[in-house]
């Protein structure tokens, strides 16, 4: 009996025994598995954020252009203001003149000559409408570059194109004017 006592005791440890053998396999199979999905997902991840990057650094560099498009903007509108008073200042020394005329005073003599403003406005504003031209020629050539032929896509196609053509009649219209500086 004796015997048979230890030899159950001897199964019943080896029961013990084959599972936690067995259980040791299943958590070591586990942390396989753990371990190589943790890897894929890391794999998926890193593609994510190698996307996510490029997509970041493709949106950041949009960013940027449209920021510089924006910084020539201000700086043309700033000669385009400049061009205005640089016209201001020509049709008040014409008005100077007139009222020197009407009233047979000489206030006119002491200011300076203001007779090439105009024709430096004129390149100014010539300058601006360039700048402008080529702003709406870049942003018409990178609209037509789309595929995009919804309503949208179309409506954006229909925008450049006016902006473009705007710019290309004042850009002609500019030119034309060039030569007619007397009143």
């Amino acid at each position: 009996m004796n015997n048979n006592k230890d030899n159950n005791e001897l199964n019943h440890e080896c029961d013990i025994s084959n599972a936690d053998v067995s259980n040791d396999i299943d958590n070591e199979e586990d942390n396989v598995n753990d371990t190589q999905n943790n890897a894929q997902a890391s794999t998926n991840n890193e593609d994510s954020n190698n996307s996510s990057n490029e997509s970041t650094n493709t949106s950041k560099s949009q960013l940027i252009q449209q920021l510089q498009t924006l910084n020539l903007s201000i700086g043309t509108i700033y000669v385009i203001l400049i061009a205005i008073f640089l016209n201001l200042e020509y049709v008040y020394g014409e008005r100077l003149k007139l009222l020197d005329q009407l009233n047979g005073t000489k206030y006119s003599e002491n200011q300076s000559d203001k007779g090439d403003n105009p024709e430096i406005s004129n390149r100014m504003f010539l300058y601006a409408t360039a700048i402008f031209l080529l702003i709406n020629w870049k942003n018409l050539q990178q609209v037509l570059a789309t595929d995009d032929n919804s309503e949208t896509g179309l409506k954006n196609k229909r925008k450049a194109y006016n902006s473009f053509l705007a710019s290309l009649l004042i850009f002609i219209a500019t030119l034309i004017n060039r030569n007619n500086f007397t009143f």
